[in-house]
């Protein structure tokens, strides 16, 4: 396997309101899945989880080479693996659209500070990693 592209994004954890991230709100289920409401709802501190895993979606979309315009974040799904490292799941089109340039996995670390979070996405596989994104 070859890196394929890399993403990286940075989130000041009070840039999400905490609205945003009711399980009702509109914004919380376009952009996190079942499983990752699931998950956050066995959390101490909800709102961390869910903007920690908006940046990571943000840098995954940034790994594929694309924004995350046109797409559904709910179609990057990261959740805790066996022994707690982020692991993440892609879905449909935007599946679709990695499968297409060979990217077959996605490598994720999420950092925590007491004001930010960062997260760094690497996307693997065997394609074209000459700089044109999923996008095209």
């Amino acid at each position: 396997m070859e890196l394929l592209g890399i993403g990286t994004d940075i989130l000041q954890r009070d840039r999400l309101l905490q609205e945003y991230l009711r399980e009702e709100d509109p914004f919380c289920r376009k952009t996190f899945t079942e499983k990752e409401l699931l998950e956050a709802a066995g959390e101490g501190d909800r709102k961390g989880y869910l903007s920690g895993r908006f940046c990571a979606k943000e840098a995954v979309f940034k790994a594929l080479g694309r924004s995350s315009e046109g797409f559904v974040m709910k179609d990057i799904e990261i959740l805790r693996g066996k022994y707690g490292q982020p692991e993440v799941s892609l879905l449909g089109e935007v599946k679709e659209k990695a499968a297409g340039r060979g990217i077959c996995r996605i490598l994720l670390s999420l950092s925590y500070e007491e004001e930010w979070i960062v997260a760094y996405a690497a996307a693997l596989g065997r394609g074209v990693s000459h700089g044109i994104g999923i996008n095209e």
